[in-house]
């Protein structure tokens, strides 16, 4: 009963400090914005505290506090959930949550991460105590309804890795098709930031655009096929073989691994063998790396029988 309560605890307080320091990250005045005004009388310099709200206006705050807070919300719910009612699909969620929060603040450990460290701190927590759930006997055993096939602690962790691999490489296709723009003309790959028009790599003359500005949605459709599908086969993989113990669904999940690392093999020692825009693509493989692991580690945990738990004290 302790520990339940600490994991409610955590949980509730991971995704509360979470969302705070979410709107501190955007909303407070933590940035800084200089200019000069000059008149007849002469030129006088300025700085002022901003945020990033106000800076870049608050409708591009939206997407950010959308990706990052809904594990947010989903760590706090999770946890309450599995606390309460001993929910399997809960322990699942909770998990999923705590992978991503750790993905995102190691990702943006030089931006916003710094203001989700306190939550991932709280959700590894609640996680921890969640998986380390005293044993239940033999009669709550049978009293207590499971999910399909029964969720132990390593089926619940190989559904969050894989439904984890397929958010994260969902988000960076985004961004590499539709939110950074590439020079194709550069045998660098060089990149135009859109915030300051500067250039960083080889300098070409070729106009820097996004894949899906430059090739339109048929040119990028053969891409997102290539990528959606493994990225589902890991995700779908590993829920039916978690949920449903089927022998399908677990080569359904290592073939969506192996192709995922086929890509990433391609992109980093051969990219000769992809279209020239595809090799050009800004920080692919830096995309790529936590999505192959996080679906190597659910193919590898898929491997890994789960342990039965042990019955309680014969009762007379």
């Amino acid at each position: 009963m302790r520990r339940r309560r600490a994991e409610l605890i955590c949980g509730i307080t991971g995704g509360a400090l979470g969302l705070v320091g979410l709107i501190v990250a955007f909303f407070a005045p933590l940035g800084t914005e200089g200019g000069s005004t000059c008149t007849d009388a002469g030129c006088t310099s300025y700085t002022r505290a901003v945020s990033y709200a106000g800076s870049q206006g608050v409708a591009s705050v939206i997407p950010y506090l959308v990706v990052f807070g809904l594990p947010m919300i989903g760590l706090a719910v999770g946890a309450a959930a599995h606390a309460l009612r001993g929910s399997g699909a809960a322990r699942i969620v909770l998990l999923l949550c705590t992978v991503l929060l750790g993905i995102f603040t190691v990702l943006g450990a030089l931006s916003v991460g710094i203001f989700l460290l306190p939550a991932t701190a709280f959700a590894v927590a609640a996680s921890i105590l969640a998986a380390r759930g005293p044993q239940p006997d033999t009669a709550s055993v049978e009293a207590t309804p499971a999910l399909p096939g029964g969720v132990g602690i390593l089926r619940s962790l190989e559904v969050a890795c894989a439904v984890a691999a397929a958010v994260l490489g969902g988000l960076a296709l985004y961004l590499i098709v539709f939110g950074l723009p590439t020079c194709p003309g550069s045998a660098s790959g060089g990149v135009i930031s859109s915030s300051t028009g500067t250039a960083s790599g080889t300098i070409v003359s070729s106009p820097c655009a996004t894949a899906y500005a430059r090739l339109g949605a048929v040119g990028v459709l053969p891409l997102l096929i290539a990528a959606v599908v493994p990225l589902l086969a890991v995700a779908l993989g590993a829920l039916a073989h978690a949920l449903r113990r089927s022998r399908a669904g677990l080569v359904v999940l290592w073939l969506g691994t192996l192709a995922l690392l086929v890509f990433g093999a391609l992109l980093t020692a051969a990219p000769d063998a992809l279209p020239a825009w595809v090799s050009q693509l800004p920080f692919g493989v830096v995309y790529l790396v936590p999505v192959a692991a996080l679906a190597l580690a659910a193919s590898a945990l898929a491997v890994v029988p789960e342990p039965r738990p042990r019955p309680g004290p014969a009762t007379t």
